[in-house]
């Protein structure tokens, strides 16, 4: 991995608490045997929010959408995170200065994904952690002899830490205000557009990262549809792009066979 792609893994997890380093191209590999190409396989879509009353969620009370309003970093951390375990399922694409990737997550039981990162692959889902590597998959192992099944644990043990709702919500409440600008129209990932109110943060440090701009386009569910982060470390800087979609669309998630 790059100094430039382990930078782009912090940004990402400001998002929404399931995004992870999803840069890569070629994202219709196959996977291993006994697995589909992305590890999961799709349900049929409902509608956006569908199944959720929003308005019973007490960690979105008082959060009025109107432009030009100031709200407390707190409160639009715990909304949108509180939205997205709602919702449960999910995908997000994800375009940054090296590439592009794709990310399927679901919350309970636990944040399990997969997750294309250049030629890698990573897997997560109760107690399997896996990793995929240039040689193939292994299984994630923190005592083993086998170097590779070590290197595995660490990396999947951290992106399973770092993806954890609480610390998605400690991350966006260290903006201390954000500001609704207005209703945009957006692009999706299916190619229509749709309308989503646009929030953009004060500057922020997170541990270590100066986040010099992010925003954020939620629709009239509090639900993200799209994330833009500009951040810089190490004399780093990148852009990062993320686009949700397929929100409560069920996913099976299916451990490879190393």
């Amino acid at each position: 991995m790059s100094s430039r792609k382990a930078l782009t893994c912090l940004p990402l997890l400001l998002a929404l608490s399931l995004l992870g380093c999803t840069a890569a191209p070629g994202l219709g590999a196959s996977g291993p045997a006994g697995s589909s190409g992305s590890g999961a396989e799709s349900g049929e879509a409902p509608a956006l929010g569908e199944g959720v009353d929003f308005e019973d969620l007490p960690e979105c009370e008082g959060f009025i959408l109107d432009e030009d309003e100031d709200v407390a970093g707190s409160i639009v951390a715990s909304c949108v995170i509180a939205t997205a375990v709602a919702h449960n399922h999910g995908k997000m694409t994800v375009e940054t200065d090296d590439g592009n990737g794709l990310t399927i997550f679901r919350y309970e039981p636990y944040a399990a994904r997969v997750v294309t990162l250049d030629d890698n692959r990573l897997f997560i889902s109760g107690d399997e952690m896996w990793f995929q590597d240039q040689i193939g998959w292994v299984r994630a192992e923190k005592d083993s002899s086998n170097p590779r099944a070590m290197m595995a644990y660490t990396i999947t043990s951290a992106f399973r830490a770092f993806n954890d709702p609480r610390v998605a919500v400690a991350m966006l409440e260290t903006a201390t205000s954000w500001k609704i600008i207005d209703e945009e129209e957006i692009d999706r990932p299916d190619g229509n557009s749709k309308n989503a109110w646009r929030l953009d943060a004060e500057p922020f440090d997170f541990m270590g990262v100066h986040i010099s701009a992010l925003s954020l386009w939620i629709d009239n569910s509090y639900t993200t549809l799209q994330q833009e982060a500009v951040s810089s470390a190490l004399g780093i800087s990148t852009v990062t792009l993320n686009r949700y979609y397929d929100w409560g669309v069920e996913e099976e998630f299916i451990a490879p066979v190393g």
